[in-house]
């Protein structure tokens, strides 16, 4: 495992800017981890989705996301500059407005775009679609 994230932090590093995307579970045992995952365009101007790893977290808190991303990134030398977007969920601890991962992360980086992940929309109209059908 750690080749394979040497070989994508390689692939990262010769990339001019970089996206992440992450999601933070808690299992039916109150485990909570998140998954990261990184969007790059590679010289040949091809975007690809790259796996980065997925890390435990002592909470699902905003706070213990934001310093497990911060922390994996310093580690592994990806420069925050180059950091360019941040995809997730709409859940508060992801998206809030005072202290969100992606409000904290835009608090030091204010050139990051963030989005709402189209698959978690998606989802989100299916159901209230769906309730909507059985209400009427």
């Amino acid at each position: 495992m750690q080749v394979i994230r040497k070989r994508t932090i390689k692939r990262i590093k010769d990339v001019s800017f970089y996206g992440v995307s992450i999601d933070e579970t808690t299992s039916v045992q109150v485990i909570s981890v998140c998954s990261a995952y990184v969007r790059i365009c590679n010289k040949m101007g091809v975007p690809e989705e790259l796996f980065l790893g997925i890390f435990q977290l002592t909470k699902g808190n905003s706070e213990t996301i934001f310093n497990a991303l911060m922390d994996f990134l310093q580690k592994q030398l990806l420069p925050l500059e180059f950091f360019i977007s941040l995809c997730t969920d709409g859940a508060s601890p992801m998206r809030g407005c005072r202290s969100g991962v992606s409000t904290r992360i835009e608090e030091i980086h204010d050139a990051l775009i963030t989005f709402h992940c189209a698959n978690h929309r998606f989802v989100c109209n299916f159901i209230l679609c769906a309730q909507i059908a059985k209400i009427n």
